[in-house]
């Protein structure tokens, strides 16, 4: 082991550089637990880069995560673990603002992978909400998951599992009778509505008021995501 390494690790606490989130610890508490990542890098059989500003051991890892490991390497708390999970089903939905944990849960499941990850490709605030703006970012894209946000913050939307490609002249459509369908543009609440139950089946006994309160609705938001 590098005598520099070992001057830092004999100190009773040192610092940590996840990512660039600097923690303070000890060589006790990381490896706490038996063959571990921590276990593999502290043996001496590894290179570690040491700040010579102040010390600290940078690893390459997401800081954000790594909060809740050390929790749970101090104490073996639940709740943390918990918190770990959470933010690892966040991860799988980046950048996106419209689904809650709960909803990026049981996305995943249709696909089998709880942790599933996914890429933002198109935001009607942000890219457009034009039909062509649309289809020029979500064509082709293998599987993907569209979210809309309408009036009244109903959040609904479907999966396609091929390519984007319906009719240019609209957004997301989905089933053959446009079950839902958004228009070309945001300010139109005509252009956008519901003919539901068309393709698919209506468990919930609402028809057209089961993903917006009413046939036609206000545009607010779109997010797709490709499978990656």
């Amino acid at each position: 082991m590098p005598l520099e390494l070992v001057t830092v690790l004999k100190q009773r606490k040192f610092i940590l550089n996840v990512g660039g989130k600097k923690y303070t610890t000890s060589i006790e508490t990381l490896t706490r637990e038996t063959d571990t990542f921590f276990t593999a890098r502290f043996s001496g059989q590894c290179q570690l880069a040491i700040d010579p500003n102040d010390n600290s051991i940078f690893i390459d890892r997401n800081g954000q995560i790594f909060t809740h490991i050390l929790e749970w390497l101090r104490a073996t708390e639940y709740f943390r673990l918990q918190g770990l999970l959470e933010i690892l089903v966040n991860e799988c939905f980046p950048d996106g603002m419209l689904l809650q944990s709960q909803h990026k849960k049981i996305l995943n499941q249709f696909y089998h992978k709880i942790y599933q990850r996914w890429e933002l490709i198109f935001k009607g605030s942000y890219d457009g909400f034009h039909a062509d703006a649309f289809h020029s970012r979500c064509n082709n894209k293998g599987a993907t998951i569209t979210i809309i946000q309408s009036d009244q913050n109903y959040i609904f939307g479907d999966k396609e599992d091929e390519a984007v490609c319906h009719n240019s002249s609209y957004g997301p459509r989905f089933g053959k009778g446009a079950d839902i369908s958004a228009g070309n543009g945001e300010t139109s609440r005509h252009s956008h509505y519901t003919n539901f139950p068309t393709t698919y089946s209506d468990t919930t006994e609402k028809g057209d008021t089961t993903f917006t309160g009413a046939k036609e609705f206000t545009l607010l938001e779109i997010e797709v995501f490709k499978l990656v």
